[in-house]
């Protein structure tokens, strides 16, 4: 009976009856939903001795109650031996819980580790599958890139309640609440704990580990106290810069400090909430397969379909296989392209399949497009064609061809701005880059060009709208085509991706679809781009809608002008055009 309840950590702690207790007590507790926190909080030593928090679940309760059944991902920085996630697991019962820590036994402000061996008690259980639905990271909150490394890792708008009960110094709780915030979902809530941590452990201040020196006006309590009667206030903070400071004006919606006396310490301390603008609205996951989203299933093909009218967590339609392999821009595309590469494009040219773009342009009204390969520019070009004229085009590629250059002129009559980035796209240099890019994009001016039908807006747009910050509608992956590449590619843009917006993934084959010249195409454990790309997807897949392969109902060619006059050794090229039940060689999702 013990075994089924999943809590198996028990047997790391305690031994014979106090097994059986600790564990019975736990497993009961599981089955009901509704416990008030404090009682789930009593379960766990790590709450109840020596921990502030204890002494502020009934002001969590308040707080939480409306977002307990509708949560689903809840992240807490500073996790120490883990008790605190196990307590929120219980009182979140539908929810992942993620968890950020140094797990180095470095205890708040430092002066105790690191070194504790307990602290990796807790680390060691997770990664062994001993404590369900909990997922943990590293991270030293008091190192500002890994805080933005961590904002880059997840989506925007991906958590319902982040809790910072880390180091607990002032720069760290401030920097964790501006980087972090965007991560939290419209109607979310982050808390900061213990903020009697920066003036009331006296003999702590002096201990040079702790590094705050700062009180009165620029204290993070002092600050948080503003910011109840004036959102402005946060402005105040000499750990903030002024974007961040703006950021947080214009998306919180309220700041509630409880400071009270905690009878145990003989003091007062203190916990902020900051609740973010808009209503939680709870965004299932799906996984698996639905054929009954399409008329015409294709059985080899991954595809997790939409329920009518769901939505991204920006509001904008999330859609199915059929709104991508039915859309007409499908075959409007294609007979762009061969005018293209008749008329205009100088230079080699392959993948006509580059088509799919054209629906995916349309379906989200994109005004940013990124290019991961660029070769001579064709797919760039159809994108810069686009009857809605795009704003940003952003080109990533480390050999920029000769003929690339003179297809951008040719092509981009709308004026859009295309900016090259000549280096390898998995580089720090070319990530920055773009997220600069992306981050100093205005898209408060109105757009140019013919006026969209139905959905008046790109997903880009709405971010823009929300948090003052653009993102990528549409990212096209055609680099290096072997899997470590192509995977990085993938995880490493996939944040700055807006919720609503297309990744298109080339040159994806499965059995059922080789490359060409390769008939007997078989899967190479390791070295298949298909298989990494199903797993990539598959580890991000609670923030993915999988539209997967389409049919090649526009008969697209992929024996084009450039297989026609000579292909690689290694291959055969037969000049064959794939018919309507072969597969275009791309692999397309929607984010969340």
């Amino acid at each position: 009976m013990l075994l089924k309840c999943g809590f198996l950590w028990v047997e790391h702690r305690v031994l014979g009856c106090a097994l059986v207790l600790i564990a019975s007590s736990v497993c009961a507790g599981a089955t009901d939903a509704d416990e008030p926190l404090r009682v789930l909080g009593e379960r766990y030593p790590g709450i109840t001795e020596n921990n502030m928090k204890y002494f502020f679940l009934d002001e969590y309760d308040s707080i939480l109650d409306p977002l307990r059944h509708e949560a689903t991902r809840i992240a807490e920085v500073g996790v120490w031996l883990g008790d605190g996630i196990r307590m929120w697991r219980d009182y979140f019962a539908q929810a992942k819980l993620f968890g950020f820590d140094t797990f180095d036994g470095t205890f708040g402000w430092g002066i105790y580790g690191p070194g504790d061996p307990q602290a990796a008690v807790f680390w060691n259980a997770v990664q062994e599958g001993r404590e369900p639905r909990v997922e943990l990271h590293k991270l030293n909150q008091s190192v500002t890139a890994e805080l933005e490394a961590l904002h880059k890792k997840f989506p925007n708008d991906f958590f319902d309640f982040i809790v910072d009960d880390g180091s607990h110094k002032m720069k760290d709780m401030a920097q964790t609440l501006a980087i972090l915030f965007p991560l939290l979902r419209p109607g979310g809530v982050f808390a900061i704990e213990d903020l009697c941590s920066e003036s009331a452990f006296g003999h702590y201040e002096q201990d040079p580990k702790y590094d705050q020196k700062l009180h009165g006006e620029q204290s993070i309590l002092r600050l948080l106290q503003n910011a109840e009667e004036d959102l402005s206030a946060f402005a105040q903070s000499p750990f903030l810069t002024t974007a961040q400071a703006h950021f947080l004006e214009a998306n919180v919606a309220w700041v509630h400090v409880v400071w009270k006396a905690v009878p145990k310490y003989v003091q007062e301390c203190g916990v902020a909430f900051i609740k973010r603008k808009g209503e939680l609205t709870r965004v299932p996951v799906h996984s698996g397969s639905d054929a009954s989203a399409s008329p015409n299933p294709e059985p080899t093909v991954p595809v997790v379909s939409s329920d009518a009218g769901r939505k991204s967590r920006l509001g904008l339609p999330i859609f199915a296989v059929a709104d991508v392999q039915n859309h007409p821009a499908l075959v409007t595309g294609l007979a762009e392209l061969r005018r293209l590469e008749r008329a205009v494009l100088v230079g080699p040219t392959f993948h006509e399949h580059a088509h799919v773009l054209a629906a995916l342009l349309e379906l989200t009204h994109a005004r940013t497009y990124l290019e991961v390969g660029v070769y001579t520019g064709a797919s760039c070009c159809l994108a810069l064609q686009h009857s809605r004229p795009l704003e940003l085009a952003i080109l990533v590629d480390p050999s920029i061809n000769p003929h690339l250059r003179a297809n951008v002129k040719a092509c981009n009559t709308h004026g859009t701005t295309v900016e090259e980035i000549p280096t390898q796209s998995q580089s720090p240099d070319a990530m920055e880059a773009v997220a600069y890019l992306v981050d100093s994009l205005d898209l408060s001016r109105p757009r140019t060009g013919a006026a969209p039908s139905g959905a008046s807006f790109s997903p880009s747009e709405v971010a823009f709208a929300k948090n003052g910050a653009a993102c990528l509608d549409v990212l096209y992956i055609d680099g290096a085509h072997d899997p470590q590449s192509a995977t990085q590619d993938f995880e490493y843009y996939l944040p700055l991706v807006c919720s609503g917006g297309f990744i298109l993934v080339d040159d994806y084959y499965s059995v059922d679809n080789p490359p060409v010249g390769i008939p007997n195409y078989k899967r190479v454990p390791g070295e298949d781009l298909s298989e990494a790309i199903e797993k990539v997807v598959e580890e991000h897949s609670e923030f993915l809608n999988v539209i997967g392969q389409l049919r090649n109902t526009a008969g697209s060619d992929f024996t084009d002008k450039y297989f026609s006059t000579g292909c690689p050794g290694h291959l055969e090229c037969p000049a064959v055009r794939f018919d309507k039940p072969r597969m275009v060689s791309n692999f397309v999702v929607q984010k969340l």
